[in-house]
């Protein structure tokens, strides 16, 4: 419900049209996470497709169980795609590498916090990406243990 409460008001939000993809394998369990945490995760992984994508394009949302306890949810666009020399870098702080980084507002910290709130919570985040085919951003919490 929180991720489709996230993805409902930026949706409404979003000026640029883009289609917004929720897939999911229907309930999901419970997870240790902060909600208030998990907002921001998702609001930054969303703003920055859509602010990487061309408007109108899809951005897909996944949620799934890895193994019957722990989560992972994925961003994933249609933008312009990071090259493979910039991907160790990109959750840095201050790290920028797109062409658009002076029509983009921010300062290259979105990431490295989203990253640091992913870890804070026990999880993992990862990017794989596809120059022009655009980028998936992943991240796992771990499960509420019966």
């Amino acid at each position: 419900p929180l991720i489709q409460q996230v993805v409902k008001t930026f949706e409404v939000t979003d000026q640029r049209g883009h289609r917004f993809q929720l897939v999911g394998q229907g309930e999901l369990p419970f997870v240790w996470a902060d909600p208030s945490k998990v907002e921001m995760i998702l609001n930054n992984l969303l703003q920055n497709a859509a602010n990487y994508s061309p408007d109108g394009s899809t951005i897909t949302i996944e949620a799934r169980t890895l193994d019957h306890t722990n989560i992972a949810v994925s961003v994933r666009d249609e933008g312009e795609g990071i090259a493979p020399e910039h991907l160790p870098q990109i959750f840095q702080p201050y790290y920028r590498i797109s062409a658009k980084k002076d029509q983009v507002p921010g300062r290259g910290l979105g990431l490295y916090i989203v990253k640091k709130l992913v870890e804070m919570q026990g999880g993992k985040i990862w990017v794989e990406s596809e120059v022009g085919k655009g980028s998936s951003f992943t991240f796992t919490l771990p499960g509420l243990k019966g």
